[in-house]
């Protein structure tokens, strides 16, 4: 009990900390506010800030970026929106907010800023019947834009702008196109995947050579254990050396069974990079870093690159005020930096699992700087990168996939080659760009533990000592390992969305009844 109570003092500790900030951040806030106008406001991931999780229409969920493993010379570029999408959420089902647009940005220099920002705008949802309730009169067939049994539907339309924070110049428009509609059930959707096939663009819709293009509702493809990890840090399969100990158990999916809504496009790489690549992988102009934004009048309302960052790095106090503001203010503010220099996680590591795991370092953190804001060196620094640290997503395209999609080792960098399968180590994975399969939350758990594994510690120690593998550090994980839904072989690659007609997320009380007569016992 008294053991408990210091623990709930450290915890008071840090909201303390928070609070004492609060006054300077509201400051702040305004002073950014005014210097990013008129691109002001940010959010990312699930849920993961006051504001956005009571706007979900243009909440940003993840955003990946690859080399696409079946066309090697394109790189795929997703983001999904909208969390925790009921399948049956019927009648009106979920779209995208047709006052808002939605963005993909890329910088090709790293300076922080972007070059080429792919942008989706969306109509009002529009009625072809508007006496009856109903999302569709009838069964909707694959061609689903001229099926009159289709009946609330939503068009949107594609760009790509070159220098928008410059001249602004639209290099292709393509559209407007009917969306796919979401997957309601057996009657009505019967065929979603042949449905969904057909809503896949190309050369043919008005994009340029080498382009595919694809709107509309997946699976959702991240796949984590949020359920226990925000019950104080929780890891189900740790849970016996937690300091508030329970039954060792298997990671739960809380993802499992929900829909996402995306925003997708595969872009050849020679329309992506700067024109200096040589598609060497040593050349740094051949580094793309990736984020994407949602913005309501030109008011931006949620970013996200890399993965969890405003979810576990940002305090209560930073979340919506680093929200709005555009990566070249990140490395401006001390009070951001130091969120990752000085990461509050690896304090909870400390206290609440104590001797289980070997002590983290709690500040002067430069390795978690190098991967979420500049780039390692020789992987996926860009050429600007290094001097100009902002939270980006960055992708070397020059490194090609060994591979097929959805099959990479989910570790990746962070794996034992000596242990792992084929492609442990590969350089395609997270932090270089992010693919489907990659399990970012056990990276990223790792990676803050100080346990990068045998790949990273002994590859790139030289260039960055803090890489360093501390064990049994680098066997933390959620115990969910991956997505509840297989990829699909060809471009947009994630899974077919749960029907309404379904219900694929409740939890069985059976998986209970061993815990439970145990603690009877």
């Amino acid at each position: 009990m008294n053991f408990q109570k210091m623990i709930q003092a450290r915890l008071m500790r840090y909201v303390g900390l928070s609070l004492c900030f609060s006054l300077t951040l509201v400051i702040l806030s305004a002073s950014w506010l005014i210097a990013a106008a008129p691109q002001a406001g940010h959010a990312s991931s699930h849920r993961e800030a006051p504001l956005i999780s009571g706007d979900p229409t243009v909440d940003n969920l993840d955003v990946y970026a690859f080399v696409s493993p079946d066309a090697p010379d394109t790189v795929t570029l997703i983001a999904t929106w909208i969390p925790f999408e009921e399948p049956g959420g019927g009648p009106n089902f979920y779209h995208f907010d047709p006052n808002a647009r939605y963005l993909i940005n890329i910088d090709q220099d790293g300076d922080t800023f972007a070059d080429i920002v792919y942008e989706w705008d969306f109509s009002p949802l529009t009625p072809q019947n508007d006496a009856t309730f109903l999302y569709n009169t009838g069964p909707i067939g694959s061609n689903y834009e001229g099926d009159s049994d289709f009946n609330l539907r939503q068009s949107y339309t594609v760009r790509k702008i070159l220098d928008p924070g410059g001249a602004a110049t639209v290099d292709f428009q393509a559209g407007p196109f009917v969306m796919v509609p979401d997957n309601i059930g057996p009657r009505s959707t019967s065929n979603y995947e042949a449905i969904a096939a057909s809503a896949v663009r190309d050369s043919g819709d008005g994009f340029p050579s080498g382009y595919k293009e694809f709107t509309g509702q997946r699976d959702d493809p991240f796949f984590v254990d949020v359920g226990s990890i925000f019950d104080l840090a929780g890891l189900r399969p740790f849970n016996n050396v937690h300091a508030i100990p329970l039954g060792v158990a298997d990671g739960q999916d809380v993802l499992k069974g929900f829909n996402a809504h995306a925003t997708a496009i595969q872009a050849p790489i020679s329309d992506i990079v700067s024109g200096g690549c040589s598609n060497q992988a040593s050349d740094t102009d051949c580094v793309i870093g990736v984020w994407s934004t949602a913005e309501r009048g030109g008011v931006q309302v949620s970013r996200l690159g890399n993965p969890l960052v405003n979810e576990v790095v940002m305090s209560l106090a930073l979340k919506d005020v680093f929200n709005s503001v555009a990566p070249n203010v990140d490395a401006t503010v001390p009070a951001v930096v130091s969120r990752v220099t000085d990461p509050e996680l690896a304090g909870l590591m400390n206290l609440l699992y104590g001797s289980a795991l070997e002590p983290v370092q709690e500040n002067s953190r430069d390795d978690l700087v190098t991967v979420f804001l500049q780039g390692i060196p020789s992987v996926n620094q860009q050429t600007l990168s290094a001097a100009n640290p902002s939270e980006q997503l960055r992708l070397n395209t020059a490194i090609k996939p060994t591979q097929a999609i959805c099959e990479g080792d989910p570790l990746g960098l962070f794996n034992d080659p000596a242990a792992g399968p084929a492609d442990a180590g590969d350089l395609t994975a997270f932090p270089n760009g992010r693919r489907l399969e990659d399990d970012v939350t056990d990276m990223a758990l790792r990676a803050v533990a100080q346990g990068y594994g045998d790949f990273l510690s002994t590859t790139f120690g030289g260039a960055v000592p803090e890489f360093k593998n501390l064990s049994p550090n680098n066997l933390l994980g959620d115990g969910v390992n991956a997505n509840d839904v297989p990829c699909l072989s060809e471009f947009p690659y994630m899974g077919t969305p749960h029907p309404g007609y379904e219900n694929n997320h409740t939890i069985s009380l059976l998986q209970y009844i061993p815990q439970i007569r145990k603690d009877s016992k």
